[in-house]
């Protein structure tokens, strides 16, 4: 589980596609069709989780 904004945490197995940068991005989750999105202070964190 990964904090990526702070009204959204995810986890990584759902994780179907990343847009973006290291600032800020959209999450598209498995089975799910709103997109997340990830805040700047979260993005760098979850880039590194991601690698």
């Amino acid at each position: 589980m990964v904090r990526c904004h702070r009204s959204y945490t995810i986890n990584l197995f759902h994780l179907a596609n990343y847009e973006g940068n290291n600032q800020q991005g959209m999450i598209k989750l498995d089975h799910v069709a709103k997109s997340i999105p990830v805040s700047r202070s979260y993005a760098s964190n979850l880039l590194l989780q991601l690698k």
